[in-house]
């Protein structure tokens, strides 16, 4: 008799609650650590501490978030390799850890596709142009307008080098052609604070940290980095309603474990995350929150992730004279 992927997660959802009793029962046996390798404060700080709220909830034993933040995810995910593969250490990073870092960085201590164990993916979140609300713009055609009459006076602030941040904001300066100065904080929650105080101009960051300051009128949404409205600023237009179709980005958000875990403790992790997507559909964890769970949770394929082999996002760097670009590297891509 053979079982379709559809009856196969009815099945699964039918056992959901049995199974969960079991497991919480037998494993983990003791507090998990989930290691963000970020700065508190940021998208995947923030989008952890929702992630291990569930599964403790769901599990009946604590999570708590352990930030090593450093070298774009680096610090962090070698502390995950390092530590004992018996499933009580888990990875929880965006897409830069995963996917973005091992492709732009050579002579890591570590390989991501075989040292980390990708479990399952656990959320995903749109990214959006903020700017102080002093700036004196209310559009992104103004924002424009200003930055052509005033190059390399305004400042954008981003995650860090080489992060999925980092690039969008490479991005959005070369199809806007426009020249405003980089710079680069420790972590998505320190930029959020450095655009709150007034040190920085703009950032395109996840909505997550940015949405309260956004309905506290401190912050102004210029546009989505999608081609859909994000549904929590839907006055908001998208990039390409703006005239900048190529500016498109979001970002991911996985959980992954020490290689070498018992495969059945790998499939718990599994079941666990795929009882929160079911239990969130596709509505996100907090209602305050921007992200958005996967219904059907499955590992990424981070050997397409990351490597070249996926649709170009960001251009090369070309040798047109006085042309500045601030690339960490020649190009990064998006799998599909």
């Amino acid at each position: 008799m053979r079982i379709n992927r559809r009856d196969l997660l009815k099945l699964m959802a039918l056992a959901a609650p049995v199974s969960g009793r079991v497991f919480a029962q037998s494993f983990p046996s003791r507090p998990v650590r989930m290691v963000v390798p970020f700065a508190a404060g940021g998208p995947a700080d923030i989008t952890g501490r929702i992630v291990a709220q569930h599964l403790s909830e769901l599990l009946g034993q604590q999570f708590y978030i352990d930030n090593r933040a450093g070298a774009g995810g680096v610090v962090g995910a070698e502390t995950v390799v390092r530590a004992a593969p018996d499933g009580h250490t888990l990875l929880f990073s965006s897409n830069t850890a995963f996917s973005v870092t091992p492709a732009i960085k050579k002579n890591l201590s570590f390989d991501m596709k075989k040292d980390i164990a990708v479990i399952s993916p656990a959320a995903r979140g749109p990214q959006a142009l903020v700017v102080r609300s002093t700036l004196g713009v209310s559009s992104l055609q103004e924002l424009l307008a200003r930055a052509r009459r005033e190059p390399g006076k305004l400042t954008i602030a981003h995650s860090g080098v080489g992060s999925i941040i980092h690039f969008v904001a490479e991005l959005f300066k070369y199809h806007a052609q426009i020249d405003v100065v980089q710079v680069p904080y420790r972590g998505g929650g320190p930029s959020v604070l450095g655009l709150l105080a007034g040190d920085v101009d703009m950032m395109i960051n996840d909505l997550s940290p940015v949405l309260e300051h956004i309905k506290a009128g401190k912050l102004l949404a210029l546009a989505v980095a999608s081609e859909q409205r994000a549904p929590q600023i839907p006055d908001t237009p998208t990039f390409p309603e703006a005239g900048l179709p190529q500016v498109i980005s979001s970002s991911w958000f996985c959980l992954g474990a020490p290689a070498g875990p018992r495969p059945s403790r790998r499939s718990a992790w599994r079941w666990a995350a795929y009882s929160i997507c079911r239990r969130t559909g596709r509505s996100s964890p907090s209602s305050d929150s921007s992200l958005s769970s996967y219904r059907r949770p499955k590992p990424p394929r981070l050997s397409r992730a990351s490597s070249t082999s996926g649709r170009t996002l960001w251009p090369r760097r070309t040798s047109r004279p006085n042309e500045r670009h601030d690339w960490p590297c020649g190009a990064v891509t998006r799998g599909r």
